[in-house]
C-alpha cells in the first residue's frame, strides 16, 4: 500500500505520518509539500492512497522562495484535476480550516460538493486539530474504509 501525502505545514505532516505508520505499518508513506509537486507526483506514479491538505502554497518553499500565493482550495483542485486526467486514487481530505477562499466556503458546502461531484476519488474530509485526538479516531475511521476498499478490490481481481 502505497500513500502520498500533500501537506505543507512540518508539524501536522509530521503527526499525520507518525499516526499512519504506528496504525499501519506496511504502508509506504511519501509526502509533497505544495500544489505543483503534488500534483507531478499523483500524475508520475502509482499511488492506492491520497492524504490532501485543502490549502497548500503553489510551489514548495525553501529559505528563498515563499511557495508563491497559497490555493486556499488546492485540495479541490487538485481532485478535479485527478478526475479529468483519470488518475482515480482514493482521497481523504485532512484540514484544520473551517472555511476557503475569498468567498469563505464552508468546510460543509465543499464536502456536499465533493459527494456530489468528486465522489470518484473523496472518500471523506478530517478536521485536524492538534490539541485533540478526535482528527486520529476520524481519520482512523477513514483509513479503515479504504483499506478494506482496497482489499476488496485485489480480490475480485485475483
Amino acid at each position: 500500500m502505497k500513500v502520498l501525502i500533500i501537506e505543507d505545514n512540518h508539524n501536522k505532516l509530521k503527526q499525520i505520518k507518525a499516526f499512519v505508520n504506528k496504525n499501519y505499518p506496511d504502508v509506504s508513506i511519501h509526502d509533497a509539500l505544495s500544489y505543483t509537486a503534488g500534483l507531478r507526483r499523483i500524475y508520475d506514479e502509482k499511488w492506492n492512497l491520497l492524504l490532501l491538505d485543502m490549502s497548500l502554497p503553489i510551489y514548495d518553499m525553501s529559505q528563498q522562495e515563499t511557495g508563491g500565493d497559497k490555493k486556499s482550495i488546492a485540495g479541490k483542485e487538485i481532485m478535479n484535476r485527478m478526475i479529468y486526467r483519470r488518475k482515480i486514487i482514493p482521497t481523504i481530505i485532512i484540514t484544520q480550516f473551517d472555511t476557503f477562499g475569498e468567498n469563505e466556503l464552508s468546510i460543509n458546502t465543499l464536502n456536499k460538493e465533493f459527494s456530489e461531484s468528486l465522489s470518484e476519488v473523496w472518500r471523506g474530509t478530517v478536521n485536524y486539530e492538534d490539541s485533540t485526538n478526535k482528527w486520529m479516531i476520524e481519520l482512523k475511521k477513514l483509513l479503515d474504509e479504504v483499506f478494506k476498499e482496497d482489499l476488496d478490490d485485489k480480490d475480485i481481481s485475483s
